[in-house]
């Protein structure tokens, strides 16, 4: 059996943990993952041009939504001495601060493109300034701008887990088992990297070992929620809150067990990518059970975290992900207390 005081402290520290994380969430660091991307830059123009001191020339790629459009571009930050010299881009005459400072921004649809500017001096004097923009990573961004989008706005979901868990109900044996649990996932994107809603489900599809061998409890768990990315899109950190219903239900063939329960849901997600398939995720889930059980309380629920890592493997064109995951369910059910405690270890895909 499982020590106690173990899972009171294991309860304790997952509940202050979602509760500060959750309120924490929205002003976590962002890192862009487009901060990865920095383009090649040459300049050229005739030797009686003004002179240009550029901060650099290789500066990195931006990435920007708005109004549902989607522009990718750069920012080439530089400074001109010369008080009389306009600079002009797109007929339109270029901001200065006093120091002489400015920024022009290109767009940069193509592994390679040429653009160009001019300065004008009091006298009239034009000189035109050409720039190389070389972008040698085009295609794994466009692949990763590819992957965001979503070829589809449907994913599945199908996992298999090794499960360990104890089962303690008042009047009755306290029971140790380990199974294999089926798990599904159904998730639609309603709004690419913004918006989703999802259906998951979990079920004991297999007995390996139980103590007492008389004793055996089946478990039945379905979720549906909605889910929203704080994150921007491309963004190296993904944030996500996900709220919903759970419903959880035993099976057996004895005397022993739950049925019906359900409640609210709450599912907050990190997510952190390391590269273009490869990812390690963390998630606390909160759900105290308001049907079902003798009175609703705050310690009627179940409280869960997970850890999990996601990558390719060949030659299959698809990302797998192994998770593991711990959580801990107390219920009040009539005149019976009931206490379990999960262990999880498992693996999946998504398409």
């Amino acid at each position: 059996m499982y020590n106690a005081g173990l899972l009171l402290n294991l309860r304790s520290i997952l509940r202050v943990a979602f509760v500060s994380l959750s309120v924490l969430c929205v002003p976590l660091p962002l890192y862009a993952l487009e901060e990865d991307f920095r383009v090649d830059v040459s300049v050229q123009a005739d030797k009686a041009a003004p002179q240009i001191i550029w901060e650099t020339l290789k500066p990195v790629i931006r990435f920007q939504i708005n109004n549902d459009k989607e522009r990718t571009f750069i920012e080439l930050a530089g400074k001109i001495q010369k008080k009389d010299v306009n600079l002009i881009l797109n007929t339109v005459k270029v901001t200065r601060n006093p120091q002489g400072k400015f920024i022009l921004r290109f767009d940069v649809n193509s592994p390679a493109r040429t653009a160009q500017f001019e300065s004008v001096d009091e006298k009239g004097s034009v000189h035109t300034f050409v720039l190389d923009i070389k972008f040698p990573q085009w295609d794994l961004y466009q692949r990763m701008l590819s992957a965001d989008n979503l070829r589809t706005p449907w994913r599945i979901s199908p996992g298999l887990s090794y499960t360990s868990l104890s089962y303690n109900q008042t009047f009755v044996h306290p029971i140790s088992e380990s199974n294999i649990t089926a798990k599904l996932g159904l998730q639609y994107f309603i709004t690419p990297s913004v918006w989703d809603i999802g259906f998951s489900g979990y079920y004991t599809l297999m007995n390996l070992t139980s103590t007492p061998s008389t004793l055996k409890l089946q478990f039945l768990g379905i979720n549906g929620r909605v889910g929203y990315t704080l994150t921007p899109k491309l963004s190296r950190f993904k944030v996500r809150l996900m709220s919903g219903w759970y419903y959880l239900t035993t099976i057996s063939t004895a005397r022993i067990g739950f049925q019906n329960v359900g409640g609210p849901l709450l599912f907050p997600t990190f997510d952190y990518v390391i590269s273009e398939q490869r990812s390690v995720g963390f998630y606390l889930k909160y759900a105290p059970m308001v049907g079902g059980v003798s009175s609703a309380s705050l310690s009627n629920a179940e409280i869960a975290g997970g850890a999990s890592y996601s990558f390719p493997l060949e030659p299959y064109l698809q990302t797998f992900h192994v998770n593991l995951d711990v959580s801990s369910l107390n219920l009040t059910v009539g005149a019976a207390a009931v206490q379990t405690t999960t262990f999880n270890l498992g693996i999946g895909t998504s398409f």
